[in-house]
């Protein structure tokens, strides 16, 4: 894709009679740059939807594609109903690198959600779903290479810069990204993640230090015991024997 963007680049340029190598570099960088909000790049361990979802879930009923459905239920809903099935999608208005899905409760109401507020509610019905469409999720993308983080599972270092184990909306899969890219296009993710860490480390810390203690107790109270012990036993040897009295 980088290719074919440069070259397109060269080409509008040539045609205009101004072609300057650096103004179509500094073009393709700011893409680049923009596209590192939410795609992978390419030296990642595992890209999302790639591989066979059907493997990993069962086929349920062919579900239909409602990419251009009106709007059934006005605002969009951010709750879901206890029990409830997903009949529809479509892409999000604002942003069109997300979906909404189409759900109908146990009561036969329906209403749009984030896609995101159902991989929360439950991922299995998700991947489910996408895979009872024709051609998954992949194929109702509109830019099959730009992904958004759902969340922060992992981290880790390397000699080029802390990663993070990043998994994905829409996708089951997880893959390592280099933080500063992560940071871009999920900051708040990022410091959700980190504040659980540290938490995690205070109640780890506070554990640890509870039991130090227990322990600091327990051997001063075997030390007490054992010089309470030495004291009955030297008491024992040092009482003076009872002298018989002549008769």
């Amino acid at each position: 894709m980088a290719a074919a963007i440069s070259t397109e680049f060269r080409r509008i340029s040539k045609s205009l009679q101004c072609f300057n190598p650096m103004f179509a570099m500094n073009l393709f960088t700011d893409f680049i740059k923009f596209t590192s909000l939410h795609c992978q790049p390419p030296n990642s361990n595992i890209r999302p939807a790639v591989g066979n979802p059907e493997d990993a879930f069962p086929a349920p009923v062919r579900a239909p594609v409602a990419s251009m459905m009106p709007d059934i239920a006005g605002d969009i809903e951010h709750t879901l109903p206890s029990i409830y099935s997903i009949t529809g999608h479509r892409r999000d208005a604002d942003v069109e690198t997300l979906f909404q899905l189409r759900i109908e409760g146990k009561d036969g109401r329906q209403a749009w959600v984030p896609e995101r507020a159902v991989q929360e509610d439950s991922e299995m019905a998700l991947f489910a779903y996408w895979n009872s469409v024709a051609d998954g999720r992949l194929g109702a993308m509109a830019h099959k290479d730009l992904w958004h983080p759902f969340r922060i599972e992992g981290h880790r270092k390397t000699h080029r810069g802390g990663q993070l184990l990043v998994y994905w909306v829409g996708s089951p899969d997880r893959s390592w990204q280099y933080e500063r890219v992560i940071r871009k296009a999920g900051p708040k993710l990022v410091e959700d993640y980190w504040d659980s860490i540290r938490q995690h480390q205070k109640q780890d810390q506070i554990i640890l230090s509870a039991r130090q203690s227990a322990r600091r107790r327990h051997r001063k109270r075997k030390i007490c015991q054992n010089h309470a012990r030495s004291n009955r036993i030297t008491e024992k040897h040092a009482s003076p024997r009872r002298s018989r009295q002549p008769t």
